[in-house]
């Protein structure tokens, strides 16, 4: 009987074809649907008509979709950007070796796994001006205690990304761990003997 032979990367698409099917279905062929669907103009009952890039162009001459991309941008530049560093930083710190350190590991992705909407929940009222938290701890500090964290535009984007940053970070953390796993500890302890500081050791080989 005569067996066929499969290549490690055919044996690869063949384990990964259920995923990219459901990617292709579910992403990828809506995705240019709507990309079609975005020269024609819809009204509910009657026939859509072909409008070319009229719609394109409004768009582009809106002052709001601007101003969207521009709090995209800088929601995504903050939380990608510090939710890396601030995990990176905690990685490097467990992997280091502390005491308990599955209990910490277990606390930091703790957020990860919880419901979003409990864990939303929690942070607004965290946010709610005078009552909440937050704002009773900086009154016992004696700072102003009534602010609207949610309620005016520039602070609520800076609340948004704090929760972000905050929910992720134990995931991002687990991912910068697992790498960490596969730095040598030979050429560590070859750099320490050398009499590298931590920082050039993390910087040069880490």
């Amino acid at each position: 009987m005569n067996t066929v032979k499969h290549t490690p990367q055919q044996k690869g698409l063949w384990y990964l074809s259920p995923a990219l099917l459901v990617l292709g279905v579910f992403w990828v062929i809506p995705l240019f649907m709507v990309f079609g669907y975005s020269f024609f103009h819809f009204i509910y009952g009657t026939h859509p008509h072909f409008v070319g890039f009229s719609q394109y162009q409004q768009l582009f001459a809106s002052g709001l979709f601007w101003q969207s991309v521009r709090t995209t941008l800088i929601f995504a530049v903050c939380v990608v950007i510090g939710g890396s560093t601030i995990s990176l930083v905690f990685a490097v710190l467990l992997f280091r070796g502390i005491r308990a350190v599955g209990l910490f590991r277990a606390l930091y992705f703790l957020p990860y796994v919880m419901p979003v909407v409990a864990t939303s929940t929690v942070w607004l009222w965290m946010y709610q001006p005078s009552v909440g938290v937050i704002d009773r701890i900086l009154s016992l500090m004696g700072l102003p205690g009534n602010i609207g964290w949610v309620n005016e535009s520039r602070l609520a984007l800076i609340s948004l990304i704090v929760y972000t940053i905050w929910f992720s970070f134990g995931f991002t953390m687990l991912l910068f761990m697992a790498g960490l796993t596969n730095v040598s500890r030979e050429l560590l302890e070859a750099a320490e003997v050398d009499g590298a500081s931590p920082w050039r050791q993390f910087w040069s080989i880490t």
